[in-house]
């Protein structure tokens, strides 16, 4: 009698570690039940499951940015990119002397 309440306690344990853990916590209930003191170490030594609520830009490519170097054109004034080789507001057409501002 006592091994059987032994058993329930490991597979209540093992559903609340797993609950934690954002795994089903029916499903690691059969499974503490049926392997006991193993289930607990089981569910013990896997990663929780983490859900992102919206993707993120990679690490690596967040802290590297470079600066944004542009001119301006003397039709219209407005300010492109330094690569740009024609304005993208009236036209323009760039000649490869233009002046970069940072």
């Amino acid at each position: 009698m006592e091994l059987l309440v032994i058993w329930i306690i490991c597979g209540v344990v093992t559903a609340i570690i797993a609950a934690s853990k954002g795994r089903s916590g029916a499903g690691w209930l059969l499974v503490g039940l049926f392997l006991g003191i193993f289930g607990i170490i089981l569910i013990a030594c896997l990663p929780a499951l983490v859900k992102e609520a919206a993707p993120r830009s990679p690490p690596q490519y967040a802290a590297i940015q470079e600066p944004r170097l542009e001119k301006n054109c003397p039709d219209c004034g407005e300010t492109v990119l330094h690569v740009a080789k024609v304005c993208k507001h009236c036209g323009y057409r760039f000649d490869h002397t233009q002046v970069i501002k940072a």
